[in-house]
């Protein structure tokens, strides 16, 4: 299978000739057989229920079906023998989701993943969901993997993973939207309020950035309480979710865990060095000459290159004390549902515009938690762009909800992280000396923020400017 490849599942259906052919709007496109004059329509198979019903007919039975290039090759765990299919394929959802991937969600308990872009090599999504299959003590960490499809073409050494199938867990939505579903509530009560909310504003340090955590006035202070023991309780399911992969593969080189070594700390830093620079060259090439907003940026961003590079150079210390693990990869607050009173995470693929290979080096565990932690902080500007453009508030006020928003950013991101670090045994993992640990914390949020900003401008450049702010905002708070 080229590494070029877009897989799309598709309907071709006979529409008769072409002076009767009866069109349909999800038609995307039509074919004309000239020698006949028989016209065909061709659609988004992913749209359709009967198209749940094969996929889950072939992921289930286990088949391999034979092709001219390949075949297609059907593995199933022990979950997917001891698992009962619920409900009915008309039970069926198909969703996008921001890797490109398609989400197909039928028979209320199983959910199937098909991978657009595959590449051959072994998947991380089945890698992780194999080895982590969940014991009867820790089904809140990951969904169940049932089984896989793999693809061998006669051209490659190396299957690729083209779909997967996992067990459906129930759940009340990311937990991203939870989350701001409380700051929402937060902001609506500053905009009603009299007097200042923040009594003491967060200071630059530790934490992320936050030093000096803020002072709430006593008619949002009741609102923090419920959320800071949910906060703890992702920080705590994060390190176990971390223990789990540093105890993995004592017989499979590609799974155990490694110490740090000098020469990973150069490369690390490197790699990060370098990704500044590109995101740099991107952001000049990409930028539109009369957008003036995004020219200041750019040139604050230009500014404060020297900063982020003293900074990376802190990975450089002599030997760090840590694991290098297989992480998450791509972690962030939409990656991680919220059950109502526990958290699970989902999508281990890692960097879908990254090859395999490099998805499945083995990292620091503070990757995934400064992932998380950065997506806290992003989601809270997000939030504050989102209600002014939907009129929620008016422009004039919106500068004064930034520091309510800095605010519950530094709220919440405290129980996470002390969430984090109280789990027995994560410590070993990381920098003895907190200095050590905060430094690799902060460098990971930093080389995140450029992967959101690079990504954001080749898709588009929709949120570059609000990705851009925020990273600036906390790279001068550093």
């Amino acid at each position: 299978m080229r590494h070029n490849y877009l897989m799309l599942p598709v309907m071709v259906r006979p529409l008769g000739q072409a002076a009767t052919a009866q069109h349909a709007p999800c038609d995307v496109l039509h074919l004309k057989n000239e020698r006949t004059g028989e016209m065909f329509a061709v659609s988004d198979a992913s749209q359709d229920s009967s198209f749940a019903h094969i996929l889950h007919t072939v992921l289930s039975t286990g088949r391999m079906l034979k092709g001219t290039h390949g075949k297609l090759v059907i593995k199933r765990t022990a979950a997917m023998r001891n698992s009962v299919p619920e409900g009915h394929v008309d039970d069926y959802q198909a969703i996008r989701t921001e890797q490109g991937n398609l989400i197909a969600t039928h028979m209320r308990n199983r959910v199937v993943k098909i991978i657009t872009r595959p590449q051959p090599g072994p998947h991380p999504d089945v890698e992780i969901g194999l080895a982590l299959a969940p014991r009867n003590d820790d089904t809140h960490l990951l969904p169940s993997l049932l089984g896989w499809a793999e693809y061998h073409d006669n051209d490659d050494d190396l299957p690729a993973t083209v779909a997967l199938m996992q067990m459906y867990l129930p759940n009340q939505g990311t937990a991203d939207r939870w989350l701001l579903d409380h700051l929402e509530r937060v902001l609506e009560q500053t905009e009603a309020a009299t007097e200042a909310v923040v009594r003491v504003e967060p200071t630059s340090g530790i934490y992320c950035g936050f030093d000096i955590l803020p002072q709430w006035a006593p008619t949002l202070n009741d609102m923090f309480l419920p959320m800071l023991e949910p906060a703890a309780l992702l920080g705590q399911r994060l390190a176990e979710l971390h223990l789990r992969l540093a105890a993995l593969g004592t017989h499979d080189i590609s799974l155990s865990a490694e110490p740090f070594t000098l020469l990973y700390q150069r490369s690390l830093y490197q790699s990060m060095r370098n990704r500044m620079g590109s995101t740099l060259k991107l952001l000049r090439t990409r930028s539109l000459p009369d957008d003036q907003a995004m020219r200041d940026l750019l040139m604050e961003f230009t500014q404060a290159r020297l900063h982020v590079d003293d900074l990376f150079k802190t990975a450089t210390a002599p030997r760090l004390r840590g694991l290098r693990i297989r992480v998450h990869g791509d972690l962030h607050l939409g990656q991680v549902l919220f059950t109502g009173n526990n958290f699970a995470f989902i999508d281990f693929e890692g960097d879908t515009a990254a090859p395999l290979s490099e998805r499945r080096i083995k990292r620091s565990p503070l990757r995934d938690a400064a992932s998380v932690l950065w997506s806290l902080r992003l989601n809270a500007n997000r939030a504050l762009v989102q209600r002014e453009e939907q009129g929620f508030t008016r422009r004039e006020k919106a500068e004064q909800l930034e520091p309510v928003a800095r605010a519950w950013t530094a709220t919440l991101s405290h129980p996470l992280w002390a969430g984090y670090l109280a789990v027995d045994g994560i410590r070993e993992m990381l920098p003895e000396s907190p200095v050590e640990m905060e430094n690799l914390l902060t460098i990971h949020m930093i080389d995140r923020a450029l992967a959101d900003v690079e990504h954001s401008v080749l898709r588009g450049g929709h949120e570059t400017r609000l990705i851009l702010k925020t990273f600036l905002e906390m790279v001068t708070r550093l």
